[in-house]
Parts: structure tokens; C-alpha cells; sequence
């Protein structure tokens, strides 16, 4: 199994935020300011290293998929963890208007290195719950392969996030990304983490040659919803 991390993103609406901080405020988050969310510090460490610390000992390789504006800090990132910086792709854009969306840089990644193993997809700026354990996940696919979707139960506004009907057994029956009111009584939210098969990698190609907006291909629920 491969481990695709995205973190490509511009995260726009946290810089406009901070730009609109006093003097006093930006120098209290001094810290956050440039830095893309994977590497924005949790408690003295980027939020990248709770991930890799998940990930790195489960799968056989790790890819980071990232943007020419933050290249080169995830690089000096990967120097001081002995991460192969051949394993960092740089999707070549250089702000938000340019972006691919993160269904583009997937394939990007699964093209340009040639993937064809089950993947592990996740986003690069997840912090799970001190209980969820990504090895339990995979240990899971392993034991019965199919393509998996990790979920959290959201008690707020269910508009904002992909929705997921189950079975009993578990079964996906429905994904709805960001429904309106109504449209669903679920309060199981799908967060950007999810183990495609082999078989689902040649579809991204497809799905993408099919979509002509990039608000579909920018975020990974909507290749759920296709699949």
C-alpha cells in the first residue's frame, strides 16, 4: 500500500485572517503566518509529523503532494525527518487562482510515479481524534479489500461537509458533498481520508476528462460521489 499526503492548498481564508490582525496580534501568531497547514505547529510540532508518525509504519511508501509557494518548506521539513525528497511533488502552481484541485493532484501523484497498489488518500491538514487509529484502518482493508471511507460524527452544520448514509454492515448507500438543508438526516461526515483500491486509480483520469469545473475537481468527496 502507497500513502498519498495532499497539502497543496493556499488556505486563503487563514491568511486573509491573519492579514487583518493589528501589529500586536500578528506577532502573537507570528508562528503561523507563510506556512502551509501541514506544517502550521500543534503543540510545538507540525501538524504534519501526528501523520507521519501514523502513517510511516504502515504503508511501504509515503508521497507528499504540494505547490510551487511551499515546495521548499516541506522539503526542509523532509531534511530533518530522513524523508525521501523524491517523494514531494511540486504540482507547479504558485497561488489559489492557479490551483489544480486535489483530485488533479492525486492523479498527478499516481502518474508521475506510477502507482498502481491500493492508496491510502489523505489530506495533509487532518488531526484525528486521540482515539482513531489509522492502523486499524488499514488493518481493516487488509483483512476484507474494498475501498474505505473514514468518518466522524458532526453535531454542527452538516452543510459544510460530505455526508455519508451507511448500512448496518457498513456499506456506503449514499455521499452527499455539502447537502442542503434536508437533503440528509445523517450526522456522519467524511473527512479527507480514504483508501482507494488499485482499480479505482485509472477512474481519476476519467472522472477528471469528464468534469469541467474546478470546484469538482478540487474537492476529493465529489470522486466519491462519481465512484
Amino acid at each position: 500500500m502507497k500513502a498519498i499526503i495532499l497539502a497543496a492548498g493556499y488556505h486563503t481564508r487563514l491568511e486573509r485572517d491573519l492579514a487583518g490582525l493589528s501589529a500586536e496580534g500578528k506577532q502573537a501568531y507570528a508562528a503561523l503566518i507563510g506556512k502551509p497547514k501541514a506544517l502550521l505547529p500543534v503543540k510545538e510540532r507540525a501538524l504534519l509529523d501526528y501523520l507521519w508518525d501514523q502513517i510511516r509504519a504502515e504503508v511501504d511508501e509515503v508521497y507528499i503532494v504540494t505547490n510551487g509557494k511551499y515546495y521548499a518548506q516541506f522539503c526542509s521539513w523532509a531534511k530533518k525527518r530522513d524523508f525521501d525528497l523524491g517523494h514531494i511533488i511540486n504540482d507547479g502552481t504558485l497561488c489559489n487562482e492557479e490551483r489544480n484541485g486535489a483530485i488533479a493532484d492525486l492523479e498527478l501523484a499516481v502518474q508521475q510515479k506510477g502507482i498502481n497498489d491500493e492508496v491510502l488518500v489523505i489530506a495533509g491538514d487532518i488531526l484525528f481524534y486521540p482515539d482513531f487509529q489509522l492502523a486499524q484502518m488499514i488493518q481493516s482493508y487488509r483483512s476484507k479489500p474494498r475501498s474505505l471511507i473514514a468518518v466522524y460524527r458532526e453535531h454542527g452544520d452538516t452543510s459544510k461537509h460530505g455526508m455519508v448514509e451507511i448500512e448496518r454492515s457498513g456499506k456506503v448507500t449514499s455521499f452527499i458533498e455539502k447537502p442542503p438543508a434536508g437533503a440528509t438526516t445523517s450526522q456522519l461526515a467524511s473527512t479527507a481520508c480514504y483508501i482507494l483500491r488499485s482499480q479505482n486509480l485509472p477512474q481519476l483520469g476519467e472522472y477528471l476528462r469528464q468534469t469541467p469545473t474546478l470546484a469538482e475537481k478540487d474537492a476529493l468527496g465529489h470522486f466519491i460521489v462519481w465512484l
